[in-house]
């Protein structure tokens, strides 16, 4: 049997990151217990994804490591781009080479859903779109949670980046933008939880009928012709796993296939690590 090759310097630089990390997490949570905020999220993931009392319990754990602490190690440093290019080697070369070939294209959005450590990947699209492009990049971000750019660390991204709120000033911003071509790279997180039945809301039959998230913007997108590139991360055995997904594109896309396809990602994650998803709580409020 062939022996596999041995690990790159990118691929061991960014080991080393992702241990410190998880040893960072690990020494938060000893001898703590589940917040009400974990408590919650878990009953509301318990309820959709139909789980026994045994799995709740069992699920506790993880998702206190996965969502309380593992977001505290991960905030007690700044992660802009010259951070995450420096600790992140392999996967910042992931998301350039899966971006670069986009360059010839005058707009493109990319979408990152809200699995524990999102910030890195997010800063990960960033970077490789500074290096890649000489225009303006923006973000989409809810309203309410644009206060979290104001804080330490954070503070970085309002001088990187222009975030568009999800206000409704905010919003006329991005239609403009996107219809006369000025927002030319941007990042959007279409995972936000909503109750099916609404305009523009689709389900996700394939974990619960009555969870789902709005297709609205993606919509948009298709309909104006501008490509839209996935990515999917998560942690497995120990490190951050970064998957780009195929390009969705009007020429090879309808809209119907589109959505069908940006949704599956987010079953498909949900069903395989429902304990790293960080909106259980928003879907028990809004769901």
């Amino acid at each position: 049997m062939t022996e596999p090759p041995p690990p790159s310097p990118a691929q061991v630089r960014e080991a080393e990151t992702f241990a410190g990390l998880i040893d960072a997490a690990r020494s938060r949570q000893q001898g703590a217990t589940a917040p009400r905020f974990i408590l919650e999220g878990a009953q509301a993931m318990a309820s959709h994804l139909a789980l026994s009392e045994a799995d709740l319990q069992a699920s506790l754990a993880p998702m206190t490591f996965w969502q309380q602490h593992m977001p505290g190690a991960i905030g007690a440093h700044t992660w802009d781009f010259a951070a995450v290019r420096e600790r992140l080697p392999h996967a910042y070369a992931q998301v350039r080479t899966a971006l670069e070939p986009l360059e010839s294209r005058p707009q493109v959005v990319s979408t990152v859903f809200h699995m524990a450590a999102f910030p890195l990947l997010c800063t990960l699209i960033g970077a490789a779109w500074r290096d890649l492009h000489d225009g303006p990049l923006h973000a989409l971000m809810a309203a309410r949670n644009i206060g979290w750019l104001r804080l330490g660390g954070n503070r970085w991204v309002l001088d990187a980046v222009e975030v568009i709120s999800t206000d409704p000033a905010g919003l006329r911003q991005l239609a403009r933008g996107l219809k006369d071509g000025s927002i030319k790279r941007l990042l959007i997180l279409p995972d936000g939880p909503h109750r099916p039945g609404t305009p523009g809301v689709r389900a996700l039959e394939g974990v619960s009928a009555g969870l789902g998230v709005k297709t609205t913007l993606i919509s948009k997108l298709h309909g104006l012709g501008i490509p839209i590139a996935p990515f999917i991360h998560e942690w497995d055995d120990g490190a951050l796993r970064v998957t780009p997904c195929p390009v969705l594109d009007r020429a090879t896309h309808d809209e119907a296939e589109t959505i069908r396809i940006m949704t599956g990602h987010i079953e498909d994650l949900l069903r395989r690590r429902p304990e790293q998803w960080l909106n259980w709580n928003a879907a028990r409020l809004r769901t």
